[in-house]
């Protein structure tokens, strides 16, 4: 059983649009999150309990943040609507990367297969990026649509999470169920994994927007109807409700904290 605790960016009756909605999570140290939201980027004290809100060139970001990714110790990379930004832990900085393709349409998951080879999943199709780290800037390798002649193609260009398990599977949530992609056998294409009516072992919702590994081959899955758990190594998923919230059974994005607890972000603040 577990429960759950709210947290909010904006308190009742403050003006602003959106800050409520948490989208990602990502710990920094033992006492600080970045928390993307459909307002922008805060920092979030876990001792203090307070939000702050980061900035960009002297000014707020307020575009909608949707993802991050620790790229290594110093740097998180961040995906909003529009842009690639990237935060440096030690200098406490925020700052924008190129990228040679118009998104516009949400950088929303990022996967690293080698030093030098993202994953980033976005409102246009799947991407294999090489990341150029001394000219803080992006190339484009491929990029992956789905394709209505073929079922192992992906199953949608929405794409809204991604992870890498230890075999070398990429994990895709979109907005048209779960897909597995292996990267080792990348000419078999893609596997789609769907919600069935029939099946009470079936994912909970084709509309997948996070995946998060608790431990070993255990993965997490925020769906718009509740949170989901599954073994890579078999096609049975769990139902885990949530109750006792009045923040609804819409999960954005799921993380543990140091204290081993689990942190979600719905469309009215986090659950702990």
């Amino acid at each position: 059983e577990h429960c759950f605790k709210t947290f909010k960016t904006k308190q009742e009756g403050n003006q602003g649009a959106g800050q409520n909605s948490v989208r990602s999570i990502i710990p920094v140290s033992t006492e600080l999150l970045l928390v993307g939201t459909e307002a922008g980027l805060y920092k979030f004290n876990l001792k203090e309990q307070q939000f702050s809100k980061l900035q960009l060139n002297g000014k707020s970001f307020d575009k909608s943040v949707f993802s991050f990714f620790q790229m290594d110790e110093n740097n998180i990379l961040i995906g909003s609507m529009e842009d690639v930004l990237l935060f440096e832990i030690n200098t406490n900085t925020l700052k924008r990367l190129s990228f040679p393709y118009l998104i516009n349409a949400g950088f929303h998951a990022f996967e690293k297969s080698s030093d030098s080879i993202l994953w980033a999943g976005t409102g246009k199709g799947l991407f294999k990026i090489e990341w150029l780290a001394e000219k803080d800037s992006i190339n484009i390798i491929e990029q992956y649509k789905p394709n209505v002649l073929d079922s192992t193609s992906i199953s949608s260009s929405h794409i809204s999470t991604l992870f890498l398990d230890d075999h070398q599977q990429l994990w895709i949530g979109t907005d048209n169920g779960l897909n597995k992609f292996s990267l080792n056998k990348i000419e078999n294409g893609f596997q789609r994994i769907a919600n069935s009516n029939s099946d009470n072992n079936s994912i909970s919702s084709n509309l997948v927007n996070d995946l998060y590994e608790v431990e070993d081959g255990v993965v997490w899955v925020g769906t718009q109807e509740g949170i989901n758990s599954f073994s890579i190594n078999q096609s049975a998923f769990e139902a885990l409700p949530i109750q006792n919230t009045n923040c609804g059974n819409s999960i954005h994005g799921i993380i543990e904290n140091q204290s081993s607890a689990l942190l979600a972000c719905t469309e009215n603040g986090l659950l702990e």
